[in-house]
């Protein structure tokens, strides 16, 4: 599970290097504004395995997006994609 995965390493360490690395399934989810959508999806491509990506109508940065106090509007949304992806895994 990633919420709002970026490049906040700078030179010294490539997420998206190490994403190339990753094995298992992997879930992405972001604050709904456009800069974070598609960080996530660049770390996303570069994953080789199963990638699920979900844009909130209402997400905030980070796992805060989970928690109602910081984000009381899309809270169920973003808990309702996260059960669905680690569903299966089971």
């Amino acid at each position: 599970l990633s919420f709002s995965p970026g490049e906040y390493f700078g030179s010294v360490f490539s997420v998206n290097m190490a994403a190339a690395k990753v094995v298992a399934p992997v879930f992405a989810t972001s604050a709904s504004d456009a800069g974070e959508i598609a960080a996530a999806k660049a770390i996303l491509a570069a994953v080789p395995g199963k990638t699920t990506q979900f844009v909130p109508k209402h997400g905030v940065h980070g796992s805060s997006t989970l928690r109602e106090d910081e984000n009381p509007i899309g809270t169920a949304e973003n808990w309702q994609a996260v059960a669905a992806f680690l569903a299966p895994l089971r």
